[in-house]
């Protein structure tokens, strides 16, 4: 007997039976993914150009130790990223070419004392004979007006008369080499001071860079810290080799335009340091409007040797980033910006979430 009727699925209609909506869910995954593909080839492809997205480097400026001339360290006082005030010494050089050079100056300044001397003594000489001087071309002067006037007269003879010319020619003559020798020792005698001086500041200079073979031969020549690289000891350096940098001042980005962008920038416009995990505020301080060539960090593998235009970025405040890192300088309004801020939102509504559970979880008693 039959009690209920019930439906049976027939196999030959299931073609035509009402699906349900997993597969058109599929389809909306699918093309959402797509369409983010696309988006996100499109933004890596010609963001950069629409949107400020520049590469940088963290820097600050730089105050180069070199060798003054063939060299060897022979100690080193400081390492990489030590603080070094202004005269702390930094390494000591053994440099024969210092020695020699050091040697040809004192020789030329013993030959400035000597000369010197030697001009002293003859200035010395002619203070003594000048008065003498002036006081026998005043009495041949004298002498020979009256011998002229006693000749006038026929009281004279012409010998008589030659004479006293002749000595008053001298005596005049004399007094006008005196004069003219003082003038001229004089004169040389300041150039001599001069060369002196000037010779005594050198030797100086050149001691207080070399130091005489004591300890801190080269000294910091301003406030800062130690660069990366330092010279080794036992390194031999030529003239003109650096041997350690010294970095001053405030720390900043050296970031790098596109030379073909669709926006503008100026000084004074705010703009975002990251470098993937850290973000800081910062400010556009200045625009030098000089293309350079990029460094090899940013450099194509595959293309031309690019270069753009250079800006420079101020923290505004103390920066988390170690210097020479690479970092991205981005607007506040462009999108990798506008995602970042919202991953990281979405991190710490996470992290608060997580807290808040533990807090009410009930721990167990022992």
């Amino acid at each position: 007997m039959i009690t209920s009727l019930r439906n049976r699925i027939r196999p030959d209609d299931l073609k035509t039976q009402v699906r349900g909506g997993g597969r058109g869910l599929v389809r909306r995954i699918y093309l959402a993914s797509v369409l983010i593909l696309l988006s996100f080839i499109f933004y890596y492809t010609v963001g950069q150009f629409l949107f400020l997205e520049a590469y940088g480097l963290v820097d600050r400026d730089r105050s180069v130790v070199a060798a003054i001339s063939n060299s060897r360290v022979a100690e080193v006082y400081v390492h990489p990223g030590q603080w070094v005030e202004k005269g702390t010494p930094l390494l000591k050089l053994q440099s024969p070419d210092v020695l020699m050079e050091l040697g040809r100056y004192e020789t030329r300044r013993g030959d400035v004392l000597r000369r010197s001397a030697e001009i002293q003594r003859r200035l010395q000489v002619i203070d003594a004979l000048k008065p003498l001087a002036a006081t026998r071309q005043a009495k041949a002067a004298a002498l020979e007006s009256t011998s002229t006037k006693l000749g006038a007269g026929g009281f004279a003879s012409a010998s008589h008369l030659a004479g006293v010319a002749r000595d008053a020619y001298e005596s005049a003559r004399e007094l006008a080499v005196l004069e003219a020798e003082e003038k001229s020792l004089k004169e040389e005698a300041e150039m001599q001071a001069k060369m002196r001086t000037d010779l005594d500041a050198l030797i100086k200079e050149l001691k207080s860079i070399y130091d005489y073979g004591h300890v801190g031969g080269v000294h910091a020549a301003a406030d800062g810290t130690v660069g990366p690289r330092i010279a080794d000891v036992g390194q031999v350096v030529r003239t003109g080799d650096p041997l350690l940098e010294i970095l001053t001042g405030p720390t900043y980005v050296l970031a790098y335009l596109p030379s073909a962008r669709a926006y503008d920038l100026d000084d004074g416009d705010q703009v975002i340091v990251t470098d993937g995990s850290s973000r800081v505020k910062g400010e556009v301080e200045r625009r030098k409007n000089v293309a350079d060539r990029l460094p090899s960090e940013f450099q194509s593998q595959f293309g031309a040797v690019d270069r753009r235009e250079v800006f420079r970025v101020k923290f505004a405040s103390a920066p988390p980033f170690a210097l020479l890192s690479k970092v991205r300088v981005v607007n506040p309004a462009s999108p990798s910006n506008v995602i970042a801020l919202i991953h990281g939102a979405i991190d710490n509504l996470v992290e608060r979430t997580l807290l808040r559970l533990d807090h009410h979880t009930p721990r167990s008693r022992n």
